[in-house]
């Protein structure tokens, strides 16, 4: 649980400065996300390959030609994108309250994960058939409150 533990955390502190930088660097973040895909891509195919990982080397390779015609067919939508989520943080610059809800339903998400993952740890002790239907429906369950939670703050955030 501990682990778990740590990797909420740092899951949090990686939302938050990813949260930060979208606020900063908004004009750059959409070419930095793709450029960043295919470098990390590479770098994973190059590893796996290295280390002789020769299954996890061909899903890297399949990531990065994937990363590489993304790259082509989405660099005309960039820019489009780009003057959305700058009007989005103009519009959020004057209702500072926007923030303050995303922060809380981050909180909310965390708390969420964490209570998820010590039903998953608790499903750990049935046995192997009950096991794969509770991850089946753990997993269903994760996936659909995520998307809850995420609709809720949308929804509160719409009226600005």
């Amino acid at each position: 649980f501990s682990m778990a533990f740590v990797v909420v955390l740092l899951s949090a502190v990686l939302s938050t400065l990813y949260f930060v930088a979208v606020v900063k660097f908004h004009r750059f973040l959409f070419k930095w996300t793709i450029a960043s895909s295919v470098v990390l891509s590479l770098f994973m195919l190059i590893v796996m390959f290295v280390y002789g990982d020769i299954i996890a080397g061909i899903v890297f390779l399949v990531v990065f030609c994937l990363s590489i015609v993304f790259l082509f067919l989405w660099k005309r939508h960039v820019d489009f994108a780009q003057v959305i989520l700058s009007s989005a943080i103009a519009l959020f610059d004057k209702f500072p309250i926007v923030y303050a809800a995303a922060v809380l339903m981050m909180l909310v998400q965390i708390l969420f994960t964490l209570v998820w993952v010590g039903a998953v740890a608790g499903s750990l002790t049935f046995s192997p058939g009950a096991a794969v239907v509770v991850a089946v429906f753990l997993v269903i369950s994760f996936v659909w409150s995520s998307q809850v939670i995420k609709y809720i703050l949308h929804t509160t955030v719409s009226a600005v």
